[in-house]
């Protein structure tokens, strides 16, 4: 027996309330989606059937993203229809940040509010997230470029593609 513990029987500390010492979490507890004291957990419900949504439509997925972006205060949001001219995605999104942060933060909250959305959906692939000028988010019927301002000027992506048409979105303000 270790010394270090007190001789005769343990008794818990007086501020410890006793419910906490007569609940044993279990497997069947947690599966039906128990927490602690046999409350339900928040957001799960296993006996209610989880309703099946449809799939956001390219068009509609790059005005979400677009949505998203301008939320945490992208600039120069422009959505461009690359059906015409390309097969491998539909549309890109493209729109600028102040800073290497601020880009991050962008395509932060484009992955989180796809994720946690109704939608569901994640990127395909991100390129460019360490350095932070010129981001890439792979939605495959969408593409999300996110640059700084330099690296949007130096680039020109927009400009191959001036006969492309471009769809507006809803602005907040």
């Amino acid at each position: 027996m270790c010394s270090l513990l007190p001789r005769g029987r343990w008794r818990p500390p007086r501020w410890l309330p006793s419910d906490l010492l007569s609940y044993q979490p279990t497997y069947r507890s947690h599966r039906l989606g128990r927490g602690c004291f046999g409350h339900p957990i928040p957001g799960y419900n296993s006996d209610e059937p989880k309703e099946a949504t449809e799939p956001l439509s390219s068009l509609e997925q790059a005005r979400r993203i677009a949505g998203l972006a301008e939320e945490k205060l992208a600039q120069d949001i422009v959505i461009l229809d690359m059906r015409p001219v390309c097969a491998y995605t539909d549309f890109f999104v493209v729109c600028s940040g102040q800073n290497p942060r601020q880009t991050k933060a962008i395509v932060d909250e484009v992955r989180y509010g796809l994720k946690h959305g109704d939608e569901q959906v994640l990127p395909h692939s991100i390129e460019g997230e360490r350095e932070g000028e010129w981001i890439v988010a792979d939605y495959l019927d969408v593409v999300l470029h996110v640059f700084t301002p330099q690296t949007r000027d130096y680039y020109g992506l927009e400009e191959p593609w001036d006969d492309v048409p471009s769809i507006e979105h809803a602005t907040a303000g």
